[in-house]
């Protein structure tokens, strides 16, 4: 017979708080706990109701145990999670139905972070969103476009921890409809920090304009474009001619480093009137002194 602190212990671990101390969280609800420990499964499903969260929480991990077997585990879990009393033992009924891999938990993890979690909450409701990886980043994403600004931080910072290809485009759209510079930022930083798969992803809708994705590329490589990307934004400048005088701020942002791009693009001919803007761009970058990239 395990003993409720050991059990309550187990069940912190379980949700990725085993920095909380069961000693002093357990024993004013140690008969309730020993009670769910080891009592029938039925008792364990009805303590999922139970007035403390701390009930609740272990609780949880009875009814978790049970999901493989247990229809009711599973429908007492999804009742918990989707409208139980915000707390711990709501996000780790989320979690649990994640790490089933139950088709309810992306859209649980969505309505978890809708209603504004506490710290604590917050991460277990991003361990619910790793444990379901490319599962939760759609409906994550779409959120971005409809959800308050100050919801906006939980969102990408659960996003940032998951493959972030399939959200480029949601993330885009959300850059594009952004009111705010911190918002903005915050958007192009978690791009940003997806790696090469997700600037890939970038690279293909700024190669697709049909996508509706161009303006908010743009607004993207305007904070986080290198030289490398040169190229690139002089062929937007030859295919987008409404856009010809952003690229060429964009181009010139990176100084003497954009001279062999435009000089190359110069050389390439073309019609009298863009070629004579590129030459303006060209005569003021080497009238400069020589500096590094912007």
């Amino acid at each position: 017979d395990q003993a409720p602190e050991v059990a309550f212990a187990a069940a912190l671990a379980w949700c990725g708080r085993a920095d909380l101390d069961p000693a002093t969280e357990a024993p004013a609800l140690a008969p309730a706990l020993r009670a769910v420990l080891a009592g029938p499964p039925e008792a364990a499903l009805a303590a999922l109701d139970h007035a403390e969260s701390s009930v609740r929480l272990l609780a949880v991990t009875r009814a978790a145990a049970a999901l493989p077997t247990d229809p009711r585990a599973r429908e007492r879990l999804i009742r918990l999670a989707d409208g139980g009393p915000a707390g711990a033992d709501r996000c780790a009924a989320t979690l649990a139905l994640a790490r089933a891999g139950d088709g309810t938990a992306p859209d649980l993890v969505v309505k978890g972070l809708r209603d504004d979690p506490d710290d604590e909450g917050l991460a277990w409701l991003q361990l619910a969103a790793a444990a379901l990886g490319e599962a939760a980043v759609g409906p994550l994403a779409r959120r971005l476009r409809v959800e308050p600004e100050r919801r906006a931080p939980a969102f990408l910072a659960t996003l940032r921890a998951l493959p972030l290809t399939e959200a480029v485009p949601s993330l885009l759209r959300g850059l594009e409809d952004a009111r705010s510079g911190a918002l903005e930022g915050a958007l192009a930083a978690t791009i940003h920090a997806g790696g090469p798969a997700v600037r890939a992803a970038v690279d293909q809708c700024l190669e697709q304009p049909d996508r509706g994705l161009l303006a908010p590329g743009l607004r993207f490589l305007a904070v986080h474009a290198t030289a490398v990307d040169l190229p690139r934004l002089m062929a937007l400048h030859d295919h987008h001619p409404p856009l010809r005088g952003i690229l060429l701020n964009l181009v010139e942002g990176f100084g003497r480093a954009a001279v062999p791009a435009l000089e190359a693009r110069i050389l390439a001919g073309g019609d009298d009137e863009p070629l004579a803007r590129l030459e303006a761009r060209l005569a003021r970058l080497l009238a400069c002194e020589p500096e590094g990239p912007a």
